[in-house]
């Protein structure tokens, strides 16, 4: 079984997890573990070698990430067909999601259905790796890079042009002179915050090329964006 076949059935579960505390109660665990785990398992685990077998296909294509960090065109548009793809199959299960989101309690039914989608849309996944050529390193290089770069185009509209590191480093000097100026110990403990922040906010650059095209193509990137299951791997 491949690592991210591995990784994936666990943000399945993992996804769903709060759910299945709710169902369990107390005293309920021998019965529900012994009946209803069984049920999940199957399916769950023909999904884990499915996506396993399309992912091992996927990654006979090679890849090696640039030293430089920056992405090609070609490939965006590759990653952009594959999320394209794996849209579809979330489109058609966007009421569950959305309906899940808004419920306070959430029972079997639901948590059989949303290990079933979420497995549904991880193979879609690793499909369109497999018939595109794409593999998952390269697939996870590039999501991370997207979306580093519409961060970094959304700091330089908000501060005319700056990069994440020069809009802290503004943001640093601005409160060091508020501190002086004021004495005030919670400015002062405020700029500490501030100060490992700016430290951190260089991770956040990326090469201008990468801006560019992100801005390129910023309209299909957002129309195939599926919030939150990122976290999953998607």
């Amino acid at each position: 079984m491949g690592k991210g076949a591995k990784i994936a059935i666990g943000c399945l579960i993992v996804a769903f997890l709060g759910g299945v505390a709710l169902v369990i109660g107390v005293g309920g665990v021998a019965w529900w573990g012994k009946n209803k785990l069984q049920e999940l398992a199957g399916p769950a685990a023909a999904s884990v070698e499915k996506i396993a077998q399309l992912e091992r296909k996927a990654n006979q294509n090679p890849f090696l990430r640039p030293s430089d960090g920056v992405i090609g065109e070609d490939r965006l548009l590759v990653l952009i067909e594959v999320r394209k793809r794996v849209f579809a199959v979330y489109e058609r299960h966007r009421d569950f999601f959305d309906s899940a989101a808004a419920r306070k309690r959430t029972d079997f039914s639901d948590i059989a259905k949303g290990v079933g989608v979420l497995a549904e849309i991880k193979t879609a996944q690793a499909q369109a790796l497999a018939d595109l050529g794409m593999h998952t390193e390269e697939y996870a290089f590039l999501v991370e890079a997207v979306y580093k770069s519409a961060w970094a185009a959304a700091i330089a509209e908000a501060t005319d042009g700056k990069s994440p590191s020069e809009a802290a480093g503004q943001a640093l000097g601005d409160a060091r002179k508020q501190a002086e100026d004021s004495g005030s110990p919670e400015v002062a403990k405020a700029l500490e915050g501030l100060q490992s922040a700016a430290e951190q906010a260089s991770q956040l650059d990326v090469p201008p090329a990468n801006l560019e095209l992100f801005r390129k193509h910023r309209e299909e990137i957002q129309k195939y964006a599926m919030a939150g299951l990122e976290l999953a791997g998607l």
